[in-house]
């Protein structure tokens, strides 16, 4: 076998922040862990993937594993608590008739075969090679971070990128020498080098950007697009959620999320929250996914009385995972009493929270149906939604 790869995707993303995984959002309408395996699974010299992932994540890659990487995934693995052990931990599970193993952040799922296959042939050649960019700035070093100490030659200075190639043998006895020796690396080819193992430098490419930032998801996707002709994704979406329920006395009466004092409540499966369950649908439908009765059916004992804010925060959660953060709530409530003015803003930081948003971005109302009906009699609450969605591209870039 000529060379098996390792895709590190173990971190959990700290600089990329907004509660993401950023190697699990959509880029061009699959992940950007899956578009990583693909690139390199394109390269006709990777026969074999490995991929190192986060406890929290490997049951769900492991079910899939048959569908990754073009079929190429031979294991999914825990990753450990540096990257250097990560590594380790990778390619450890390499098939050992690979003669080369390459290390790549799951992160960078823009890298081309051709630069794969030039790396590769270093890694034949020399025994290791790093992807690497030569620097266009004027590089300056500093102590302190303050004071310009040097001028660094330009000429010498080079950006490394991954893939990162080496002969496994001795590579897998250089990561074992690093982790005895307690130092930390913060690439690859550092600990190649520790050992004396020959790195050749192989020009990269601009393109094969590192997902490090939020604004980085949509030059990653402008990239893509441009690459496969394809329009880039619609940035907004929105929903509509409706819901009512009857009122009737002996029961709690929670809407918004907050309890209410009153002498009836909305009977419903769960605590009946009519406000919050119009707003998670209104979440659901705008990111296009399952309604709420789907996803919480009321034939289910396991969400008898259950909290519709914790129903609530799981919607949100998987509007996340579908690539799309909240804009703003626009909501109101049909009832003839208790009023919702005394707790409209209570119900606003309530909601606010639960989206994890400011308060400002949620605005709730409250109506009567001046008499008419079950609502106009009093027996029942009703609740509407509108949801504004934004793409977690658009969000990125501050728009």
């Amino acid at each position: 076998m000529r060379c098996a790869a390792v895709v590190v995707a173990a971190g959990r993303g700290s600089r990329f922040g907004a509660g993401h995984n950023k190697v699990l959002l959509p880029l061009g309408g699959r992940s950007v862990l899956e578009r990583s395996l693909d690139a390199l699974a394109d390269s006709s010299g990777v026969e074999a993937l490995v991929v190192v992932a986060h406890r929290d994540d490997l049951p769900a890659l492991r079910d899939r594993r048959s569908d990754l990487g073009r079929g190429k995934v031979v294991a999914i693995v825990e990753g450990g608590a540096r990257r250097l052990d990560s590594v380790a931990a990778g390619v450890r599970a390499c098939p050992e008739q690979a003669r080369n193993v390459a290390i790549h952040d799951a992160a960078r799922p823009l890298i081309r075969a051709e630069v794969i296959e030039r790396a590769l042939e270093a890694s034949e050649r020399a025994g290791g090679a790093v992807v690497a960019m030569a620097a266009v700035d004027t590089v300056k070093r500093s102590i302190n971070g303050i004071r310009v100490d040097a001028t660094l030659p330009r000429s010498e200075i080079f950006l490394a990128q991954t893939p990162q190639i080496f002969r496994r043998e001795p590579f897998l006895r250089a990561l074992e020498a690093a982790i005895a020796s307690g130092r930390d690396f913060t690439d690859d080819a550092a600990v190649a080098e520790a050992a004396g193992i020959p790195v050749e430098i192989v020009m990269g490419d601009g393109e094969n950007l590192k997902i490090t930032y939020q604004e980085d998801l949509p030059r990653a996707e402008a990239i893509l697009a441009k690459r496969e002709g394809a329009a880039t994704p619609a940035p907004f979406r929105v929903g509509t959620g409706f819901d009512v329920h009857r009122l009737v006395p002996g029961r709690r009466c929670v809407l918004g999320g907050i309890e209410i004092e009153s002498p009836v409540g909305p009977l419903g499966h769960s605590d009946g929250d009519a406000l919050l369950h119009a707003v998670a649908d209104a979440l659901l439908g705008a990111a296009g996914l399952d309604d709420l009765g789907t996803l919480f059916s009321d034939r289910n004992p396991k969400y008898k009385d259950a909290d519709s804010r914790k129903l609530l925060a799981e919607c949100v959660a998987q509007v996340r995972r579908a690539g799309f953060v909240v804009n703003n709530v626009d909501a109101f409530l049909v009832l003839e009493r208790p009023k919702i003015a005394p707790h409209r803003e209570a119900m606003r930081a309530s909601i606010a929270s639960i989206l994890e948003v400011s308060p400002s971005q949620v605005n709730v109302k409250g109506k009567t149906a001046e008499g008419l009906g079950a609502l106009g009699a009093g027996d029942a609450v009703a609740a509407q939604a509108t949801v504004l969605l934004q793409s977690v591209l658009v969000r990125c870039v501050g728009s």
